[in-house]
Formats: C-alpha cells, structure tokens, sequence
C-alpha cells in the first residue's frame, strides 16, 4: 500500500482529499502577527473577503521539513501503507520541495517526493492520477513512472484581475515585462518550464475567458479527456461558465471544480479564473 502525501496549494477539495486518502500539509499565510495554516485556519472564501478589505499585505512561508515528516508518518499509518509518494507545486515557486525532501529524510521508510513543475489543479490533477492508479493495484514504482509521462502534458492556464499580486510576492517570473501594461490589457498566464509565462493578452476580461476555452479547444482537439480543473479566486460565476462550456465540449471522464487556496491567491490576488488539464494519450 501507498500513502500519498501533497499540499495544500494542489486544491483539493477537502471531500476528494478525504476521498481518496489523500493527506495535504497546509501552506503557511503569514498576516502580520498571525501564522494561519492554509485550509485549516484559513479558508478560501474568508481569505478573498480579507484580502480586499485588508491594508496589510499577506505572505506565505512554505512548511518546514518537520510539518512534512509528520505528514509521512500520518498518512502511513492512517492507510497502514508500506512507503509514501509526496508531490509537490514546482520547486521554482516554492521551497516546498526542498522541505519536502528534508522531511523525508528523518523516517525510516520509503518516501519518494516528486517535483511536479505545477501548482493548483496542474498538481491536483495529478495527485489524484497517483491516487486512482494506487487504487487499481500499481506499484510505488509504476506510479511513479507513469506520473513521469503526464507531467510534461499538464496545462495550467489563467487569468488574474491584476499582475499587482504577483509582481508583490516575486512569482511573476517570465511575466514581468506585462507590469504596467494598459488596464485594459489582459494577459493569459500559464505554467510552463515550472515557472509562469505569459501566454498571451487580450482585450477586456470577457474576452480572456473565451481565450482560455479557445486555447483548451485547440490545444486538445477531439480527444478524449480523462481530465479537466477549473478554479477560481472570488469568481464563481466565471468559473460555472468555463465549467458549462468544458462539459459540453469534452464530456471529460473528470471534470474538477476548485476555489484556489489561499496560499496561491496571496501571489494571485483576487478574481482569478483558471482551466488546467491533462493532454496525455491513454
């Protein structure tokens, strides 16, 4: 048996965490004086309101290598599991990796950590593909290699209110050059390398949001999708809408609907839409 292990910027549902066994070490939201375990003491819908009433501006600090080594302990006993598979967000947004690895190294079992090169429903994806194929009988060593032939076919792709957030927290990456651009200008964003890259801008915000349903319309033709994630920060009625057309157009095997941590909306800002999806050929 295998324990699966990732964190919270995955976003995962609490009901599909709990579903699948799958055990999530919550990022750190740092508010001023106040440490609030993402997820745990701070959910997503109270996180937005705050941010937008908030002067003081939030960090994140990613778990320490202990918060882990507890997390491989939990998971192994709670599912009586033999080794732990840890996947985390990319290593260039986040020391998460590194404390991840760290973890791994004060338990006397198996831990195999995983540096997925993507974040929110990029990686949930993939947790759960981990979790579906453990369910069905696979070996740690199948699993991992079979997660090693999706991870390069994840699309994550979005669109923020504003670059404010990311341009604050650092994780702008190849974006940078888009600060400053008009108001009207909005940029498609996505993960590519592990870092995010600028895809594209539109014209106003409706128009980005029909982008991104073009993109995934091209991008995937007529196949089959095992799956589909749509999130959102504080933007549910854009999010029902990608849902609907995606439904529609694919019909996916998995169609995951998904409010964007609080860890990630500290370098997202609010009113941020996304689609993340699997390309890989079955």
């Amino acid at each position: 048996m295998l324990a699966i292990v990732t964190d919270s910027t995955s976003d995962i549902s609490k009901d599909l965490a709990a579903k699948h066994k799958i055990h999530v070490v919550p990022q750190h939201v740092i508010w001023g004086k106040e440490n609030l375990l993402d997820g745990i003491e701070i959910d997503a819908d109270t996180f937005y309101e705050r941010l937008t009433r908030e002067s003081i501006p939030p960090q994140t600090s990613a778990p320490a290598p202990g918060d882990f080594t507890r997390a491989y302990q939990a998971s192994r006993e709670a599912v009586n599991a033999d080794e732990v598979l840890c996947l985390t967000l990319s290593k260039k947004l986040s020391v998460t990796y590194t404390s991840a690895v760290q973890g791994a190294e004060h338990v006397p079992f198996k831990v195999t950590v995983l540096d997925t090169g993507t974040a929110s429903l990029g990686l949930g994806i993939l947790v759960l593909l981990a979790a579906k194929l453990r369910d069905k009988g696979a070996s740690s060593t199948e699993i991992v290699a079979e997660l090693q032939r999706h991870l390069p076919n994840i699309r994550v792709y979005f669109v923020v209110a504003t670059l404010e957030y990311l341009h604050r927290g650092g994780r702008i990456g190849r974006a940078k050059h888009l600060v400053g651009s008009a108001l009207n200008i909005k940029p498609i964003l996505h993960l590519s390398g592990g870092e995010i890259r600028p895809k594209e801008s539109v014209r106003t915000h409706n128009k980005a949001l029909s982008r991104l349903l073009d993109i995934a319309f091209e991008e995937c033709g007529n196949r089959k999708m095992s799956a589909i994630g749509v999130m959102h920060g504080q933007a549910p009625d854009e999010a029902r809408y990608l849902m609907e057309r995606l439904q529609q157009h694919f019909e996916p095997e998995n169609l995951y609907l998904s409010h964007i941590c609080a860890a990630v909306g500290v370098h997202t800002g609010p009113r941020i839409v996304g689609i993340s999806y699997d390309l890989t050929e079955n």
